[in-house]
């Protein structure tokens, strides 16, 4: 929640319990019971007031809190990407088979020029309809463009 929201919600709570502590004093002189002395009035309000505000400030500091945590996991995400240790190098089993040509590309000319890595996901291209070749590709846009 922006700080700026969370004052007004602790002002308002403050209003609202100053607006209370005036009612009941009212009413209490309507009825007879006694009056209650401006003093005590005054003091129920600010301690009143002083509780949202504390817990008010106790939010917004978690809040704060949480936000520098994530503001230092995006900045270690990005030095790692300026350092060259991002993603790609997250998994080095799937970095290698992305630069070993395929195993089948030797029996299927299909294969040829596809790595490792697209050899394993060759048969989701081919179930989804995806493109295998850039010409396929190429035709595929020129057909988008007619249209």
């Amino acid at each position: 929640m922006k700080k700026s929201t969370m004052g007004m919600i602790a002002g308002s709570t403050a209003l609202v319990s100053a607006g209370t502590v005036m009612a009941v004093k009212k009413y209490q002189e309507k009825s007879g019971k006694g009056s209650v002395n401006s003093n005590d009035m005054m003091e129920k309000v600010k301690t009143g007031a002083s509780k949202t505000m504390q817990k008010a400030k106790t939010v917004i500091d978690k809040q704060m809190e949480m936000m520098n945590k994530e503001k230092q996991m995006i900045d270690q995400a990005d030095a790692k990407m300026q350092s060259g240790k991002g993603s790609s190098n997250l998994d080095p089993t799937i970095q290698k088979k992305d630069e070993i040509a395929s195993p089948d590309a030797p029996e299927d000319e299909a294969e040829k020029g596809l790595t490792g890595l697209d050899h394993e996901y060759r048969s989701e291209w081919v179930a989804n309809g995806f493109p295998q070749t850039h010409r396929e590709m190429e035709r595929l846009e020129e057909e988008d463009d007619r249209k």
